[in-house]
């Protein structure tokens, strides 16, 4: 009996031997299709968060339900104390994510112009703006089947948790558009570090009833990052900034394409996007697309 609860142990859970914290379990969501991304160019990260203040163990087959007391919406970390760790799990070879979000998908299309007779019945009681509404409706129908095919869909992904290891609850940043501040950085044939992913620059967003994350003592933010593969292996980390302090992941093992690290085409793009701007806005939309300290 002893044997067998070793045993359970031991599956059900990560130990990080190095800084003695034991990750909670994560079962993923059910899925038809598992798919192996591996890209030739940058692609845009588009962090997820999918559970917040986790302990010990998350079914993801659930629907997690969030609690006021998860954010907070003072806009600046409550605590200075610096105890945000980040862990990437790269022992879940087989572990699976949807990694999309609403962003992905286009808006509704505009209402349809309606052409009325000049000549007014006053007997029709049906409601001109109705056609407007059942266009919008059956807009929304088919973007509700779209999002339940592509949930079925995933991308074979590795498990990255932040982590509170201190004593007091602390505050992680969100962004307004996304979830983290975070992306995938790997070593390149001179062994340093470079980004693989970017994350995209606005040049306007509204923040009204924009919150941070509340992480609870000794808890995690649990998110994930794509599993790449590719012709070229290398180690790999997970960059997370926030209130602009930067935090590494454990260096990890895996694949990916060279050609991933040319940033040339992104910077360039962004460059064109913001060259109506002034020096300093466009510096930091610079730094934003890597998290550049």
């Amino acid at each position: 009996m002893k044997k067998l609860c070793i045993i359970f142990i031991l599956m059900t859970s990560c130990y990080n031997s190095e800084n003695n914290i034991t990750l909670p379990f994560v079962t993923p969501k059910d899925c038809d299709t598992i798919i192996a991304e591996q890209s030739i160019t940058m692609l845009r990260s588009i962090p997820i968060v999918y559970a917040i203040n986790v302990k010990d163990s998350l079914n993801m087959n659930f629907k997690v339900k969030y609690k006021s007391s998860d954010y907070t919406d003072h806009g600046i970390p409550l605590n200075s104390h610096d105890s945000i760790k980040v862990f990437v799990d790269n022992t879940r070879i087989k572990f699976h994510t949807d990694e999309f979000d609403i962003l992905s998908f286009p808006p509704p299309p505009p209402p349809l112009t309606i052409i009325q007779d000049s000549i007014l019945d006053l007997n029709d009681e049906t409601n001109p703006n109705d056609h407007d509404s059942l266009s919008i409706n059956k807009y929304e129908n088919k973007l509700l089947e779209k999002l339940e095919k592509r949930s079925k869909i995933h991308f074979k992904t590795f498990p990255v948790y932040v982590y509170n290891y201190g004593k007091e609850e602390t505050i992680i940043q969100k962004p307004i558009a996304g979830d983290l501040f975070m992306l995938l950085e790997a070593k390149d044939k001179n062994e340093e570090w470079k980004p693989i992913e970017y994350l995209k620059q606005y040049s306007f967003l509204c923040g009204t009833g924009h919150e941070d994350y509340r992480l609870k003592p000794k808890h995690f933010i649990f998110s994930t990052v794509k599993r790449y593969e590719g012709n070229y292996k290398t180690k790999l980390r997970v960059k997370l900034m926030s209130f602009n302090k930067i935090y590494y992941s454990n260096t990890f093992e895996g694949h990916i394409n060279y050609s991933q690290f040319d940033s040339e085409p992104i910077v360039n793009q962004t460059k064109s996007n913001f060259k109506y701007k002034d020096s300093i806005i466009l510096i930091r939309k610079l730094n934003g697309l890597f998290l550049t300290e």
